[in-house]
C-alpha cells in the first residue's frame, strides 16, 4: 500500500524495470559429519547467484513496488580434500535456469529516493528450486529424512519435483571431473590437487571415484540492495541471506549407473553445509585444518557480510534471458 509524501529526483522513471542482480554470499564450511577422517577440509570462499528482478509498481514515495524474482545462476566454491588431493566441484548447469518449471518469487522492491545516491532495494525472499515443502519457510529436512519428509504431493521423491525437465526428480547438477582446479589456499602433500567425482562410501573417497551427477532440491533466502550509480541503472550494496540448503535424493556413479540406496543417502549426508557470515562475523574455533601449515593459512578476517551488485538491463515488457543476466557488466562488488 502506497504512502508518504512523494519523492522526486532524476532517476524516477528509470526505477521500474528489468533488473540483474548478483550476490556474493561469505560462507565456512568444513565436514561436519566424519570427524577425524573429514572427506574434505574446512573452507572458506563465496557462493555467487544471480537474479533477474522485474520491479513494477513502485510508489510516488518509493515504497511498496513489486519485484518478480527468477534464479539465473549458482556458482559454488570447491572442496579440497587433503585425504586423496582431490577437488569437488559442484556445477548447476546454465541452462537449468531457463527451463519453463524454475518458479519466480515474490518480493517488495523498493527506493529511499529517485536520486542518484539513493538506495535501491530488494527484500529477502525465500526460493525452492527441486524441492517441495509444506510451506516455504518449512522446516528444513535432514539427511534422514530426505526420503520420508512429507509436502503436498505426498512423501519421499515425490517432494522433489522435475524441475529441470530431464525425467529424474529435483533438478541435476553436475560434479566436474576435467580440466585444472582454481588454486587453493594451501599446498596439497600429494602432488597436484584434481577433480573427483562425489563420494558415495568411504572407499570411493579414497580412491577417486563416485557420483558424477546428484539430483537435489534446494533453498535460499536472499534480499539484495544498490546504491543508485550516476547512470541511474546501477549499483552496489549490502545483501540479506540466510545458509544455502539442499538434499540429494538420488544420483549417478561415474560409470553410468544409478547410485545404491545407501549411496545415494552417503551423498545426501555429505553434502557440505555453507554457512553465511554476516558483517563482522568469523568462522568458528572449531573450524581448523588437520595440517597447522594449512590451518595457518585459513582465512579468519571479520566478514563484510553478503554483498550485492544490480544493473538495470532494460523497460518493463522487455525480454531479458538468464545468459544476458550471468553476462552483465555488473559494478564491482568491493
Amino acid at each position: 500500500m502506497c504512502g508518504g509524501a512523494p519523492k522526486t529526483g532524476e532517476c524516477k522513471t528509470k526505477a521500474p524495470g528489468i533488473y540483474a542482480m548478483k550476490t556474493e554470499v561469505d560462507v565456512w564450511y568444513m565436514d561436519e559429519v566424519n570427524g577425524q577422517q573429514p572427506l574434505f577440509d574446512p573452507g572458506r570462499s563465496k557462493i555467487t547467484i544471480y537474479f533477474r528482478g522485474t520491479i513494477s509498481d513502485v510508489c510516488e514515495d518509493g515504497s511498496s513496488g513489486k519485484a518478480l524474482m527468477h534464479p539465473c545462476g549458482t556458482r559454488l566454491p570447491p572442496l579440497y580434500a587433503d585425504v586423496n588431493g582431490g577437488v569437488i566441484q559442484i556445477e548447476f548447469p546454465d541452462e537449468l535456469w531457463d527451463k519453463p518449471m524454475i518458479p519466480d518469487y515474490t518480493a517488495v522492491g523498493s527506493t529511499t529516493g529517485f536520486g542518484v545516491g539513493d538506495t535501491l532495494k530488494i527484500s529477502k525472499t525465500a526460493g525452492l528450486v527441486g524441492i517441495d515443502l509444506m510451506a516455504v519457510d518449512a522446516a528444513w529436512p535432514s539427511y534422514t529424512a530426505t526420503t520420508t519428509f512429507a509436502c503436498k504431493a505426498g512423501t519421499g521423491a515425490l517432494c522433489f519435483p522435475d524441475m529441470d525437465d530431464d525425467k529424474n526428480p529435483g533438478v541435476t547438477v553436475n560434479i566436474k571431473t576435467d580440466g585444472t582446479p582454481p588454486p587453493a589456499p594451501y599446498t596439497n602433500p600429494l602432488g597436484a590437487w584434481h577433480y573427483i567425482p562425489a563420494p558415495t562410501d568411504l572407499g570411493t573417497g579414497l580412491f577417486n571415484d563416485g557420483a558424477t551427477k546428484v539430483y537435489i532440491g534446494l533453498r535460499t533466502q536472499l534480499g539484495g540492495s544498490g546504491k543508485i550509480g550516476a547512470d541511474c541503472s546501477s549499483g552496489v550494496g549490502s545483501a540479506e541471506a540466510e545458509n544455502f540448503e539442499s538434499r540429494v535424493i538420488d544420483c549417478v556413479m561415474k560409470d553410468g549407473s544409478k547410485c545404491t540406496p545407501d549411496g545415494s543417502e552417503f551423498v545426501d549426508k555429505n553434502t557440505p553445509a555453507f554457512h553465511v557470515l554476516q558483517v563482522g562475523q568469523m568462522p568458528p574455533a572449531n573450524w581448523k585444518h588437520a595440517r597447522p601449515e594449512a590451518d595457518m593459512l585459513l582465512d579468519r578476517s571479520p566478514s563484510k557480510g553478503p554483498q550485492s551488485s544490480v544493473i538495470r538491463l532494460g523497460d518493463l515488457g522487455g525480454a531479458v534471458t538468464c545468459a544476458q543476466v550471468r553476462g552483465a557488466t555488473f559494478p564491482p562488488i568491493p
